[in-house]
């Protein structure tokens, strides 16, 4: 979530303080203001902005191919300023929008806390989530991705009434953000409510304990204060919808289901999903259309796009395309360019199978270049092109849709880049075509998600809230609303809820934490499993939750003592911040801890693979934080000669397997870091199981 507004470890801690005395005007980014400031190929002189800022006066004697003054002539006020303590920052309004802070464990997923304090972009799932480069992560106005549904809310009754209010920015109008990496803390409050809340969030975060400091799970301690002179009753319960198998589910077929959970002083939503029955005898499929006639025959053709029927290949000026079967398939690329538009429809038929299975390639514009199925005129399920020209495999699962008449429509609206459609080989079968094939269970995104509440005295429950907003269908009658049924198909909604009843006496204030973990151990890497160090230690999301309750106290004191103790400090808030903030990686997509012990990580979420040490050789805080996960990357990778180390040559390859070169910064480095890693060792074994092959390494220098 990085961006503009948002610091570079999406922690939410904004370019403000001493950035905002002495920051370009709006409009400037970061970059054009590090070159105008002397680190690029503008002048100190190329914007008279800065003058006043940096400069008492011209700069007199100064080379043309000198782009840096040797006398900069700062300001002391502004190097003063630099070095005040100022103050913690706290954000408000506006700028709530665009933070998103790690609240995970330590590769154990990403799961981020939004200003207003829900939980967004759940990469938990064990997808390659590819973020994009710096035009894409680092502009203006990003904000969270909040489409898993999960949240909390308060039910407060007075002599005067009853009222329910979410938890986040819609439901208090005054909301503020503090962010101390790895803990949070969220204020509500509203003149309006006769109560405040206080949320600190945060997953346990403890230096030299890597395994307490890398559970799947994000504590959510709230403290509700009642600043009223009447007695109040309140009911605080967060919901979860039901995300197993996020990806796959629709397609495999299958059902998701909740199950109530007690014991260990928690009670917990558990979130699973199980697989359809499969057919013991696979028909064969029905082809639908093929494509391969000289005209569409009962299709009707609307528009120019699609001619007078299939195309055969490659039209002219398109790049080649492939994928398709036969010689015959749909490729509204007429003309040589996307100009023109149209809709190829089908005739009428009934759904006999479970699946739809398509080749689709072509544009990836949403509703535009696509193909549609209908039934009574609406659109229920659609698949679009990846801007390749080459098809690729989309499947349908229309269980549900079984007996239902339907027509498919291929749609091409767009006149820009990729403004077309190529659509062939469309047929009706058991099985799926797609990428997802096998069971439920084997599944990368399988697994279980849980919402527990800690504490036995007045817990309140759902295994299945009903449809609708769920702040609005939540609270029944002193109780959690619940459907007779806590099992859905998929692509449907399912959410858990938990939460606590208490009176509040005027003046008083009570606790209560929720937890949500979640537990996907099928993690693949180029089609081999490595799995997650976390399912070593647990079994499902529950277990994670049931560990958290039982040493509670433990993990929340020792991460607080972590949290002061850095922030204890003489240094400026705004550099303990930007210093602080940088070990939020350790908690995204970026990093991941393997079952086998072996921490791996990407240069930058989902892109340029292999901890490779171009970027690694550069990062210390692990080392001294977290030296166990440091040193399996010398033992597992730089060192093992089924990974990056040459035995022949002492050569170490700095993406490990996979990969052929060496680079000499990489090189060194890895020797001078394994000087670090035993340093940070209890005894001399790491330098002894290793020390053959870091003297061949540094030998080969």
């Amino acid at each position: 979530m990085a961006s503009n507004d948002v610091s570079v470890a999406d922690l939410g801690f904004k370019r403000r303080g001493i950035e905002q005395q002495a920051g370009p005007p709006e409009g400037l980014d970061r970059r054009d203001f590090l070159r105008a400031a002397g680190f690029g190929v503008l002048s100190l002189s190329a914007v008279g902005w800065m003058r006043p800022l940096f400069c008492t006066a011209a700069q007199p004697g100064v080379a043309s191919d000198h782009f840096v003054p040797v006398d900069k002539q700062i300001k002391p006020a502004w190097i003063q300023a630099l070095a005040a303590r100022g103050r913690k920052e706290v954000f408000r309004g506006k700028e709530l929008e665009t933070i998103a802070m790690p609240v995970g464990g330590v590769c154990a997923g990403q799961v981020y806390l939004t200003g207003d304090g829900r939980l967004a972009d759940w990469k938990i799932f064990n997808q390659r989530n590819f973020s994009g480069y710096g035009a894409t992560n680092y502009q203006a106005g990003r904000t969270p991705d909040l489409s898993l549904d999960q949240g909390a809310a308060l039910r407060i009754e007075s002599p005067q009434g009853m009222m329910v209010r979410t938890l986040d920015g819609r439901g208090f109008d005054e909301v503020e953000f503090c962010g101390r990496y790895p803990m949070a803390t969220v204020r509500y409050r509203d003149k309006g409510v006769p109560v405040e809340v206080e949320l600190e969030a945060f997953s346990p975060f403890i230096p030299l304990n890597e395994e307490d400091s890398a559970l799947p799970a994000t504590i959510l301690r709230y403290t509700v204060r009642n600043r009223s002179s009447l007695p109040l009753r309140i009911t605080l319960a967060g919901w979860l919808e039901n995300a197993v198998n996020r990806y796959s589910g629709q397609e495999l077929g299958g059902v998701r289901f909740n199950e109530v959970q007690t014991g260990n002083g928690a009670t917990t939503v558990l979130c699973r999903a199980k697989g359809a029955e499969v057919k013991s005898v696979q028909r064969e499929p029905i082809v639908f259309a093929d494509f391969e006639g000289e005209d569409y025959g009962d299709w009707t053709v609307e528009g120019e796009a699609f001619g007078t029927g299939p195309a055969r290949g490659t039209l002219p000026n398109q790049q080649t395309v492939s994928g398709f079967l036969g010689k015959g398939l749909v490729n509204t690329y007429l003309g040589g360019d996307d100009r023109l538009q149209g809709k190829l429809t089908s005739p009428e038929f009934t759904i006999e199978r479970d699946f739809i299975n398509l080749l689709v390639g072509g544009g990836a514009h949403t509703g535009k270049t696509c193909v549609n199925l209908l039934i009574d005129g609406k659109v229920v399920r659609t698949a679009k092109g990846e801007n390749q020209e080459k098809l690729a495999w989309k499947s349908w699962n229309v269980r549900d849709l079984v007996g239902r008449r339907a027509r498919l429509e291929i749609v091409d609206a767009e006149s820009g880049g990729w403004g077309h459609i190529n659509v062939d080989q469309i047929e009706f079968s058991d099985t799926t075509r797609s990428g997802y094939a096998g069971k439920i269970e084997e599944q990368v995104d399988h697994g279980t998600m849980a919402l527990s509440v800690l504490g036995d005295e007045g817990v309140v429950s759902s295994r299945a809230l009903p449809d609708g907003p769920a702040a609005e269908r939540m609270f029944l009658n002193g109780r959690l609303a619940e459907e007779r049924s806590a099992e859905r198909p998929f692509g449907t909604s399912l959410r858990g809820a938990v939460g606590k009843q208490f009176a509040l006496a005027p003046g008083a204030e009570k606790n209560v934490t929720l937890i949500a973990s979640w537990h996907f151990p099928n993690r693949l890497y180029e089609g081999r499993f490595t799995g997650h160090f976390y399912a070593n230690r647990f079994g499902d999301a529950a277990q994670v939750a049931r560990y958290i309750s039982i040493h509670e106290s433990r993990l929340v004191e020792d991460t607080r003592q972590w949290t002061a103790t850095y922030y204890d400090s003489t240094l400026p808030y705004w550099l303990l911040d930007r210093l602080g903030s940088t070990l939020s990686t350790l908690a995204t997509g970026t990093c991941q801890w393997w079952k086998n012990g072996r921490f791996w990580a990407w240069e930058g979420v989902g892109c340029c693979h292999g901890t490779c040490a171009h970027v690694w050789n550069y990062e210390h805080a692990m080392a001294r934080l977290f030296p166990r996960l440091e040193r399996s990357v010398r033992e597992m990778q730089d060192y093992n000669s089924e990974t990056g180390f040459v035995a022949e040559t002492g050569m170490v390859r700095f993406r490990g397997e996979g990969w052929g070169m060496w680079a000499a910064d990489s090189q060194a480095g890895g020797i001078m870091k394994a000087l670090r890693e035993h340093q940070m060792s209890t005894d001399k074994g790491f330098l002894e199981r290793n020390w053959a092959n870091i003297k061949k390494a540094l030998e080969f220098m």
